[in-house]
């Protein structure tokens, strides 16, 4: 009898858990240090909190979703986003979404580096599916008429497992760079956004 009382108390414990938001469950945070609108004052507290990105979605169910469709499948016409001065971060938001011709989504952000300081992308997949997240400079899409299998990147992944990923990398000084997303497959339809941040230090 004890037991199964203990495996009740136990399961009604995790189905508790499970139901209170992901905010709440973290009420010890500094006041302040993050927003429903994505805003982190200081990221390097945060990280240690995100285990998965279904975490951090309710976190910042406000974040701005700059995936302006069809606009930025294409790097000429890139959303524009602000960089963050680290370790403050403005995380955005983004959909892969379903292409009826078969091919791929491709989503497209534009930023611009403030100097030679470090660039660092933080990126949160929506689900276990792979995604590749990749840097170039503008000016060598342009070279290459946006034919990604020429350009030199200068930061790359393939994002696996669900687990949030970082790319950094040292960036010429005022110069416009193209941050790319992609899934692995041309039907790949989550049910969440991907979030992402660009700081430089």
């Amino acid at each position: 009898m004890k037991s199964k009382l203990f495996i009740f108390v136990l399961t009604a414990a995790l189905s508790l858990s499970t139901a209170i938001p992901a905010s709440a469950q973290h009420s010890n945070l500094p006041k302040d240090s993050f927003s429903t609108n994505g805003f982190i004052q200081d990221v390097t507290n945060f990280k240690s909190l995100i285990s998965t990105t279904s975490l951090a979605n309710d976190f910042f169910p406000n974040a701005p979703n700059l995936d302006y469709e069809p606009m930025n499948d294409n790097f000429r016409s890139a959303s524009s986003i602000a960089t963050g001065v680290y370790p403050s971060a403005q995380f955005y938001k983004g959909y892969i979404n379903e292409k009826t011709n078969g091919d791929m989504d491709l989503d497209f952000y534009r930023f611009n580096s403030t100097s030679s300081q470090e660039v660092t992308i933080t990126f949160l997949p929506p689900d276990s599916q792979n995604y590749g997240i990749t840097a170039y400079e503008l000016a060598e899409l342009e070279r290459v008429n946006g034919d990604r299998l020429k350009a030199n990147s200068v930061a790359g992944t393939w994002v696996k497992y669900g687990e949030m990923t970082v790319l950094t990398f040292i960036p010429k000084p005022n110069t416009r760079y193209i941050f790319k997303v992609q899934s692995d497959h041309p039907y790949t339809v989550p049910s969440s956004p991907y979030l992402f941040s660009i700081m430089q230090k």
